[in-house]
């Protein structure tokens, strides 16, 4: 959002300092869609490559890579919307493993809020969260409660990768009055460049049946190859990529209507 500012001084001396935001933007009309793609943070080069698309994709970065906070510097410049790739707990840990930063369940709300509010130190410019496995973690109310507290006290939305159909995270983002919304289609669970554009076309269907869908994929060279075919041609088929909180404005929106 851009800002102004007015200073206010007297012999030279500041007495305030006034910013006035410009207003968000109305969401575009027709149906939108949101790509996240998660697991960034391991390579400039594919943050690069994903800012050298002419659309917008959301960048989800986990907190544990080397080149996070790059990665996250490099999105913001390109105006693109930053989220905190949140490791969590999934069933069958720890063959399964998340990384040893992940929440887990087994862990105190105190040593919950503590984890997640040291990966939102560490990442600039962050604007909401999604989970990385997490299909334990999001089944559990108790767990996700201090996450939920922590994103409601920081104005920052909760986005459900959806990786097991009991997750409760939606629910318990609403108690708290989180922002939230849950990934429709994972566009390349098979990393072929065929199928990963079928993928993308089902989101399309989605989003003009719903209105809105998210779809969620990961930095292959094959996701890539696909999302540079099939994105010039959103806008020519009325379709409108934006980031999630251009969703949950519309959102909203249409809640308070």
């Amino acid at each position: 959002r851009e800002s102004n500012s007015l200073t206010v001084e007297k012999n030279r001396r500041t007495l305030i300092v006034l910013h006035f935001v410009s207003p968000e933007p109305d969401p575009p009309d027709g149906p939108l869609v949101t790509i996240i793609m998660d697991d960034l943070g391991r390579s400039l080069y594919t943050a690069e490559a994903l800012l050298a698309l002419p659309q917008a994709v959301t960048f989800a970065i986990l907190p544990g890579e080397a080149q996070a906070v790059q990665v996250a510097e490099l999105a913001y410049a390109g105006d693109r919307e930053v989220m905190l790739h949140t490791p969590m707990e999934p069933q069958g840990y720890p063959a399964v493993n998340p990384g040893e930063d992940a929440l887990f369940v087994d862990y105190s709300d105190k040593e919950i809020r503590r984890r997640l509010d040291q990966f939102l130190a560490y990442i600039p410019h962050v604007t909401g969260i999604n989970n990385h496995m997490g299909s334990r973690f999001t089944e559990d109310a108790r767990a996700l409660t201090p996450v939920m507290e922590s994103l409601q006290e920081k104005g920052l939305f909760f986005v459900d990768s959806r990786t097991t159909g009991r997750t409760l995270a939606a629910e318990t983002a609403r108690r708290y009055n989180v922002p939230t919304m849950a990934r429709d289609v994972f566009l390349d669970n098979v990393a072929e460049v065929d199928a990963i554009v079928t993928q993308i076309q089902k989101l399309e269907a989605k989003a003009r049946k719903q209105g809105m869908a998210i779809g969620i994929c990961h930095p292959y060279p094959e996701t890539l190859e696909a999302l540079r075919r099939e994105l010039p041609g959103l806008a020519e088929r009325g379709i409108s990529l934006v980031p999630v909180s251009v969703l949950l404005q519309k959102q909203a929106l249409a809640q308070g209507s």
